[in-house]
């Protein structure tokens, strides 16, 4: 069975990009991609990995201070850091990651009827975009459809997800034929969207300040997730008004009780 894990990623004030990312692959590969994860993480003395904690030494990280001092806690987490991007190389784990450059999102969004589309946080747009592209890819690519099993961060935002999984799926008859499930984990118990937010952080602060010109940015993420960075892609203005207005297109179109056709 296929498994794609995500997380997401934004600047503190959700100013310049958000970001969901993540990786797609097989149980079994992820099963082993899982196990040489965890072993790593607790090698270094820590019980889970997260990005930012990693990057400030704070939260799971501050046992590394508190046991080797701030210089050395530095030195440990370049280290793992390395080891783990090592990890995921090394596993036959597709790389997908959506940007979101808020400049546009919020223009679009403060626009007549933009409200009705977009709500003020990007996440559930954001998560549904990466979805979408998923699920379009092994449907594109597979000898036949296969459900893809989507999994993502557990928190107070999971709800607002959940409840449109539905109508994401009604909404999106190519895809939605590999659209399994979608559940939210633990990412404190899950080495798999570990790895989702390890990609989505590190997808955010190289993206963050070159949406102006991003195939730099584009070639620098390459290279730190290997051959298998299958898609990327960022929203425009552009399209934000297009989809804008097919939503709106769709909301003020009548349904029809009844049709007589003229003999």
């Amino acid at each position: 069975m296929l498994a794609f894990y995500m997380d997401d990623s934004a600047d503190r004030k959700q100013e310049r990009i958000y970001v969901v990312a993540g990786f797609l692959g097989r149980t079994d590969v992820w099963f082993e991609a899982e196990r040489h994860w965890e072993k790593r993480v607790k090698s270094t003395g820590l019980d889970y990995f997260r990005t930012n904690e990693c990057l400030t030494l704070t939260g799971e990280f501050a046992k590394l201070v508190k046991v080797h001092g701030a210089q050395q806690a530095r030195e440990h987490a370049d280290e793992l850091v390395a080891d783990l991007w090592s990890i995921i190389k090394s596993a036959d784990l597709g790389g997908f990651c959506f940007l979101g450059p808020m400049p546009a999102y919020k223009s679009v969004q403060s626009e007549p009827y933009g409200e009705y589309v977009f709500e003020r946080d990007p996440y559930v747009q954001a998560h549904q975009h990466l979805i979408y592209q998923v699920a379009r890819h092994v449907c594109d690519h597979a000898k036949k459809p296969e459900p893809v099993a989507f999994v993502f961060d557990e928190h107070s935002k999971a709800k607002r997800l959940m409840d449109r999984w539905e109508e994401l799926k009604t909404n999106s008859p190519i895809a939605r034929p590999c659209m399994g499930t979608l559940a939210p984990l633990d990412d404190r118990m899950s080495p798999a969207i570990q790895m989702g937010d390890l990609i989505a952080n590190t997808a955010k602060r190289t993206f963050e300040d070159s949406m102006h010109d991003p195939m730099p940015a584009v070639e620098k993420l390459q290279r730190k997730c290997g051959r298998y960075l299958l898609w990327i892609a960022a929203w425009t203005g552009e399209y934000l008004r297009e989809l804008k207005e097919a939503s709106i297109d769709a909301a003020t179109t009548p349904s029809l009780a009844f049709k007589v056709e003229a003999e």
